[in-house]
């Protein structure tokens, strides 16, 4: 049980991290636009670049997330599993 929880907090991180790149890259993305004139034809390129990034950061990010809870709903198994052993089988399809 205590695995599950450190895993889940370690992917719950993870997806914190993915976000905060996501976020860094959109504000990049910001700047290449609004001074394009300054950097010329490549302005739009980048800002496009790292948009690209954010989207694909969020992508993995979700999937963090996803594990996250996974690995969270993994954490009270022990305590279902006994709930079934006892003779109480709703535990199992309802939670503990």
């Amino acid at each position: 049980m205590e695995q599950h929880n450190s895993l889940s907090s370690s992917y719950e991180e993870r997806a914190e991290d993915a976000r905060s790149l996501a976020s860094y890259h959109l504000a990049l993305a910001a700047r290449y636009r609004l001074s394009g004139a300054d950097l010329g034809e490549g302005a739009d390129d980048m800002a496009a670049h790292c948009e690209a990034l954010a989207n694909e950061y969020e992508v993995i990010a979700a999937r963090y997330d996803a594990l996250a809870a996974g690995h969270s709903g993994h954490a009270d198994a022990p305590n279902r599993i006994q709930h079934f052993q006892d003779g109480d089988d709703r535990s199992v399809r309802d939670g503990p």
